[in-house]
């Protein structure tokens, strides 16, 4: 997507990784692709419907610290 074509109010920056998703009785882990100020991409096979509450848990490979959002 070029620029111009982004209708985007905040720039996306890369930021892979791993994140924990949990609703209701689902459970899965997937990747973040980029984040910004107004949301992140998670790249998933599978996506959840628009809308859909989720719990988000972002775990960094070199590190034990895990945040809960």
């Amino acid at each position: 997507m070029t620029q111009s074509s982004d209708k985007r109010n905040n720039k996306r920056i890369p930021f892979k990784m791993m994140v924990d998703c949990q609703c209701e009785d689902n459970f899965i882990i997937e990747y973040s692709t980029n984040i910004s100020e107004s949301g992140i991409f998670i790249k998933s096979d599978n996506p959840l419907p628009a809308g859909t509450k989720i719990e988000l848990t972002f775990s960094h490979h070199d590190s034990s610290v895990r945040v809960e959002i």
